[in-house]
């Protein structure tokens, strides 16, 4: 396999947004909006970043757009003319990582893309996390109420928070210090202003007049996502996570939502499988590879 550097990626930056925006729909359900929102993140990291034009046998097969991730190597587009050159891709990809001096390569793989999803069908991949979406019809039945959560709740669940999301993001496979800098900062990001941040939503789920949890969702695209849910340890067992999710659909579906997307760690097999139960699809597996 041959690879040659694309000197001027910016020279590209109307074909990566086409294909960003045409990715970001799911979750923006408007062209120009899903378009805005892929402008915004090619350009974020388009300084950053390498091309590459792939060639095998001397033939031209494809390119790819890489760029660091902390500590990892993230393929961040790729398009292959043949699925048959995707072995010779993968280890040059692991390679570069090594040379580059980082530890993991990570891979976003649709089911509609058949190339990334060859590309992760390798023993030192594994699923990191996983994108949802339930399309919406009609509001759900749910016995459980939500209510906006207190300042003193929100100051205990932000610290916990922190700290778990730091933790399971750890027990997907990355390195400590960097899933600690990445649950920091992506809670200031995401809560600025804590409760008063617009289009964030924190709530305390009750059942017949008990706290057993609390939900998470954002409104920062027409597709609304769960940042978090969670029922208290002392209330678990009884069919509650399937309660609550019921009650967040139902909630998005009164605001006039068309569906209601997540993200679950490839870990948490059990909240996989509700999930599924509930009739949420894939969108995206964020896969990576250790190299170390």
């Amino acid at each position: 396999m041959v690879e040659t550097v694309i000197e001027d990626p910016r020279a590209w930056r109307e074909r990566l947004v086409a294909r960003a925006a045409a990715r970001l729909e799911v979750w923006h359900r408007d062209g120009g909006a899903a378009r805005a929102a892929a402008e915004e993140a090619v350009d974020d990291l388009l300084d950053d970043s390498e091309l590459h034009r792939i060639g095998v046998a001397g033939r031209e097969q494809g390119w790819c757009w890489l760029g660091p991730r902390g500590r990892d190597l993230q393929v961040r587009d790729l398009e292959l003319g043949s699925p048959a050159v995707v072995a010779e891709v993968r280890d040059w990809l692991c390679e570069h990582a090594r040379d580059s001096g980082l530890v993991g390569v990570r891979v976003s793989s649709r089911p509609e893309l058949p190339v990334t999803g060859a590309l992760v069908a390798d023993p030192r991949f594994v699923v990191f996390a996983t994108n949802m979406c339930l399309e919406l019809a009609g509001a759900p039945a749910t016995s459980l109420r939500l209510e906006p959560m207190s300042e003193p709740a929100y100051a205990d669940y932000a610290e916990r928070s922190t700290r778990e999301y730091t933790a399971d993001r750890h027990a997907a496979g990355e390195p400590l210090d960097e899933a600690r800098r990445v649950a920091e900062e992506q809670m200031v990001e995401l809560l600025p202003h804590g409760l008063a941040t617009p289009e964030q939503h924190l709530f305390t789920a009750f059942d017949d007049g008990a706290d057993i949890g609390l939900l998470w969702l954002s409104t920062s695209s027409a597709v609304p996502f769960v940042y978090d849910v969670e029922v208290r340890e002392e209330h678990r067992g009884r069919g509650l996570g399937r309660s609550l999710m019921d009650a967040a659909a139902a909630w998005c579906v009164e605001r006039g939502a068309p569906a209601l997307g997540l993200n679950v760690f490839g870990h948490n097999t059990r909240a996989r499988a509700l999930y599924d139960s509930l009739g949420y699809r894939v969108v995206e597996d964020a896969c990576r590879a250790d190299l170390g």
